[in-house]
């Protein structure tokens, strides 16, 4: 039974965790897998705190099945450091402080609300001494928001026995889309592959034809770039996506949605060059990413992806500029037709009626790719923060989650991870 009690206990341990500064850089998890510590050491739940740096630390803690006969482990995912809080807030970032039933603080969508949703799951699954039939994991990874070096990068390759092959909630969906009157809410289900590469673009100097110089072949680059169109390529995500909203992408925010998950994406990088050296050279950092699937490049991973971006690459470019492939990193995609998913919609539909779950795309490089198999982004929130307005508010200033959506969220996770540790 979901209690006022607990709803307090869940948002005072979210506005504690959001109290904790851990902008990275510098990170400092330490002060948070700390924090999160103290509540499994109170509850007698086993919890490993590992570091490749000091002060960067990833908690892993494990509830185990009391039950002879396991099935799939469960796995609650979350990263615990932020983007650093800048801007002007009309709250402190750090404070935590709660007005007309929000929640304002750097962390509160992304992703921190997600790691007291998950906290709080693990907490009460052990008070309850609810009978299991799988073993639950608590992980709170570091450094995601940099690129995951001192976080599961880390753990995945390091201490990959700590990582069970089994359902993992992590973060990047579970926000509402209202189209035609229709409510849908978001699951992440996949994530682009992505490839780093190095366009090298060449010029002379001349004092008397500019279509000779460094600078209008890169111009003349970057015009192909951008004139760049790749064709629509489906995966299991996006039919799905298709077969839910009858192929219609009325709303903008489902129609964008959509496009990104249904294209790859050519990105040049932040970059600043100067040419007052007169080089006869310069480099650019591009990512390019792509859907994932059969029918994408990532069904052909190694050096048969890389071939294919390249020959992508020299279609684009011709012969105004070189290009170096740098690193090519396969996405992945997660079954929709799982007993998890099924319990994930039921209890989403049990506590708000009405709203049909979306699968997607992430719309970034989550911590998810570092298990591949089985990973739903997914904290659920209510219409009264729109995925709109959510995506105004990542890495962005007056980060906020109303304590509604907050509750909402913790009690789907925590009645599903109940439903599906049950006996059957």
């Amino acid at each position: 039974m979901w209690s006022e009690e607990k709803r307090q206990k869940l948002i005072k341990i979210l506005q504690e965790m959001i109290r904790i500064d851990t902008s990275n850089l510098p990170g400092n998890e330490n002060k948070m897998t700390e924090y999160i510590g103290a509540y499994l050491d109170e509850a007698k739940i086993p919890y490993q705190i590992i570091e490749k740096e000091k002060n960067r630390s990833n908690l892993i803690a494990k509830l185990p099945a009391t039950s002879l006969k396991k099935e799939k482990p469960l796995i609650l995912l979350s990263h615990i450091d932020v983007v650093p809080a800048l801007g002007e807030w009309e709250q402190p970032p750090f404070s935590g402080n709660i007005v007309d039933g929000v929640m304002y603080g750097r962390g509160t969508i992304d992703t921190k609300h997600l790691t007291a949703m998950e906290l709080l799951t693990m907490l009460l699954i052990k008070e309850e001494n609810t009978e299991r039939n799988r073993d639950i994991y608590l992980i709170a990874s570091a450094d995601e928001e940099k690129g995951s070096n001192f976080g599961m990068d880390f753990l995945s390759k390091e201490h990959a026995e700590l990582i069970p092959d089994g359902y993992t909630i992590s973060e990047g969906g579970g926000f509402i889309i209202t189209q035609s009157g229709q409510k849908y809410r978001t699951c992440t289900c996949g994530e682009k592959g992505e490839s780093s590469i190095e366009l090298i673009v060449h010029g002379e100097t001349s004092f008397t034809d500019c279509h000779e110089s460094t600078a209008y072949s890169l111009l003349e680059s970057l015009e192909r770039i951008g004139d760049y169109v790749p064709e629509e390529t489906l995966c299991q995500a996006t039919r799905k996506f298709k077969k839910v909203t009858n192929g219609e992408y009325l709303d903008p925010t489902m129609k964008n949605l959509w496009e990104y998950s249904t294209r790859d994406n050519l990105v040049v990088n932040a970059f600043e060059l100067d040419f007052s050296d007169v080089p006869s050279s310069k480099r650019l950092n591009l990512s390019y990413k792509f859907v994932p699937g059969i029918e994408g490049i990532s069904s052909k991973i190694g050096l048969d992806g890389k071939e294919k971006i390249c020959n992508i690459m020299k279609t684009i470019l011709g012969e105004k500029a070189d290009f170096e492939v740098l690193s090519f990193e396969d996405g992945y995609e997660s079954d929709m037709e799982n007993e998890f998913i099924s319990a994930l919609e039921e209890m989403s539909d049990r506590f708000d009626p009405g709203v049909k779950m979306l699968p997607m795309l992430a719309l970034g490089r989550t911590d998810g790719r570092f298990i591949k198999k089985n990973v739903y982004g997914y904290s659920p929130m209510l219409e009264d923060q729109p995925f709109s307005d959510i995506l105004q508010m990542i890495h962005q200033k007056n980060e906020r989650i109303s304590l509604n959506s907050l509750a909402y969220g913790a009690k789907v996770i925590y009645e599903t991870v109940k439903s599906v540790c049950s006996e059957k």
